[in-house]
């Protein structure tokens, strides 16, 4: 979504913190020291198609775009490396060597310049999908704090100009037929 807003009902008992870091930055450290890295970037990845209803198994979309005058980079690293039990699937091309490249200077690089931020309960936070990188730290729950974070995505009026390759995404997130679910007891689930 365009805003992220993450609403903190419980918190873990050890660990979780949110990493957030300006993709901008993360740009111009890029462009300062690994330039050809950003052509990697501008060029078509393999994306696993499910979000997209897609007949194919996957489809091919760059990470990196610049849309009225704005730098935009939108990726999960997961999406090429899989997550816990959501591999990725085998059908699915392999990402490059220069594309693997690409993704860790991406990591390293936020994770250099990243703001840590600890939820408390009942923190708010709202983040600018479309130009800050957000991940969390590894936790733990105890019976007594369970980590529970509501997220909601929001598509303001104002909000930026998408590239044509994300409008399939967003209006997958925003315009569809599904049920808005509203957990109050914690969960775990990918998108």
């Amino acid at each position: 979504g365009d805003i992220i807003s993450l609403y903190a009902i419980g918190v873990a008992e050890e660990g979780g913190k949110s990493r957030i870091a300006s993709s901008w930055t993360v740009y111009n450290e890029l462009a300062k020291t690994r330039p050809d890295l950003i052509h990697t970037l501008s060029q078509d990845w393999p994306f696993q198609a499910d979000l997209n209803k897609e007949k194919e198994p996957y489809f091919l979309r760059p990470l990196l775009y610049y849309v009225d005058n704005k730098l935009i980079i939108q990726y999960a690293r997961r999406n090429f490396t899989g997550f816990g039990k959501n591999p990725r699937r085998e059908d699915i091309p392999p990402i490059t060597e220069a594309q693997a490249e690409a993704l860790d200077a991406l990591h390293f690089i936020a994770e250099k310049v990243n703001l840590g931020v600890d939820f408390q309960k009942g923190d708010i936070q709202y983040i600018n999908n479309l130009s800050i990188f957000h991940a969390r730290d590894g936790y733990t729950d105890s019976e007594k704090n369970t980590r529970h974070l509501l997220r909601h995505w929001l598509h303001p009026e104002n909000a930026w100009k998408l590239p044509p390759q994300l409008e399939s995404t967003w209006n997958h997130i925003y315009y569809n037929e599904r049920e808005e679910i509203f957990p109050l007891e914690a969960t775990f689930r990918l998108i």
